[in-house]
């Protein structure tokens, strides 16, 4: 894990924001961390047999070992599917699980009394970006944002871009909202969009586009200084420069 935030992030960015002065929470979304598939624990009886082979290898391997690491990823990766037909036969959607998480988690914080309840923000990171993009479109509590290497135009997802996880798939959402639609639900709050030329996981017509699309919502409602579209030349990250834009623009709206 330090590894992989070595090159994605540079630096354990939210203790950055802790050092700038921010209070800051960071929780383990479902399917992750402490909430995800505990391989450990299946009954090996009933493990498909697509992973078994990988599921014994991570029964049987250290916690945190690159083998096990690999392994448990395999299994988690291959459940991914079934986890999402059974959150949908329960009538509710992954990101729907996730926004609720989110707004759980802003009742923590305005319960708290070093938090100022009209100074709430959220930043992230891919399916982080998601998540943030999402959480702005349903709760108005938060007033600055950073959406990062998630905002793009859907039309432009279908051809040759559809690969992406079950997290980030709104059943019936396209004919209502695209995604820069939903995140414009935002406003008035500001909102910053960081675009990486590079990532492999969007075309780059369609980032370009949620970013016109977004600057033409916030031109039209009379506050285009509260919206901000910004490329940089990478692959997908949030590296220490996106990050000190990013907390710039924290500071400037919060």
């Amino acid at each position: 894990m330090t590894e992989f935030r070595r090159g994605t992030y540079g630096r354990p960015w939210a203790e950055a924001l802790v050092r700038r002065g921010y209070v800051v929470v960071a929780i383990d979304a479902f399917y992750f961390g402490e909430r995800r598939l505990q391989v450990e624990a299946l009954e090996p009886s009933r493990v498909f047999t697509e992973v078994r082979e990988p599921f014994a290898i991570a029964r049987n391997a250290t916690p945190g070992a690159s083998e096990w690491f690999a392994a448990t990823n395999r299994v988690c990766s291959f459940y991914e599917h079934l986890t999402a037909k059974t959150i949908t036969a329960a009538g509710a959607t992954w990101p729907g699980i996730h926004v609720w998480d989110e707004m759980r988690t802003v009742d923590y914080l305005l319960s708290r009394a070093d938090v100022d309840p009209a100074r709430i923000g959220c930043v992230g990171l891919s399916g982080g970006g998601f998540r943030t993009a999402m959480l702005i479109a349903a709760d108005p509590r938060v007033k600055a944002s950073c959406v990062t290497g998630w905002m793009t135009e859907f039309a432009h997802q279908l051809r040759n871009h559809i690969r992406h996880t079950w997290m980030v798939f709104v059943p019936g959402l396209y004919p209502a909202l695209d995604l820069p639609d939903a995140a414009a639900l935002h406003a008035p709050g500001a909102l910053l969009v960081q675009q990486c030329r590079r990532d492999s996981l969007y075309p780059l017509a369609g980032m370009r586009g949620a970013v016109d699309k977004l600057t033409r919502i916030y031109a039209k409602a009379g506050i285009p200084e509260r919206f901000r579209g910004t490329f940089y030349d990478d692959a997908h990250s949030f590296r220490p420069a996106m990050q000190e834009e990013a907390f710039d623009w924290l500071d400037r709206w919060l």
